[in-house]
Formats: C-alpha cells, structure tokens, sequence
C-alpha cells in the first residue's frame, strides 16, 4: 500500500484520499478531458496505469495482491475504460475494443489475486 499511495501522489499530484469513485463519473473525466489546463495524458492515463502496474507487481513479487490496494486498482481499470471511450489523444479508436478487452483482463485476474 505504500508505494500504490506513493505513485498516486507522486505521478498523480494527489492525496489518496482524492483517488477516489468521484474520480470515476463520466461526466467529469469528459471535462477534464476538455480541459485544455488539464493534461488528462499525465493525469489520468500515465497515473491510472502507474496505479495498475503497481498492483500488478506485487501480484508477480509477491504471488498477491494486498486487499487494500484492490479498490484502487479497480478505480484505475474502470476509469482507463471509460477515459479511452472518450478521448483519442493514445490510441486511435480502432484499438478501444482491444483496449477494453486487455482492461477487462486485467479486471478478471485483479479479482481473482
């Protein structure tokens, strides 16, 4: 848990406390999207999958993956979803599908850990 709150506020430039599910409102990823003052690249692609790569590395050191850090890698997968729906400033909408799919992969195993 130490280094998932670390990555959020280092690479995120937040407290923990504001990784939370209001983070996950379509409605507010869209304006921060539209939000030339926001870079939601930095802010929510390179953070959201910092997040989930950290997660995932203690799955492999480790062979789990703390119950405290599940609803923060939960939030990071659903808002990636939701955030490559709307934007193509990545990847180019004809890989959103595959995109998902890998997303949803990683959701699968996250519960299962």
């Amino acid at each position: 848990m130490d280094c998932l709150v670390w990555t959020i506020e280092s690479v995120g430039e937040m407290d923990v406390e504001a990784y939370n599910d209001a983070l996950l409102f379509e409605s507010k990823i869209a304006a921060q999207i539209a939000d030339k003052g926001f870079d939601d690249v930095q802010y929510i692609y390179t953070l959201d999958t910092s997040v989930i790569a950290t997660g995932f590395a203690q799955l492999v050191d480790e062979g789990r993956i703390d119950s405290d850090c599940k609803p923060f890698i939960q939030r990071a997968i659903e808002r990636l979803t939701t955030w490559s729906r709307l934007t193509d400033s990545i990847m180019p909408t004809t890989h959103v599908k595959e995109y998902h799919a890998k997303l949803q992969v990683l959701a699968r195993i996250l519960q299962e850990a």
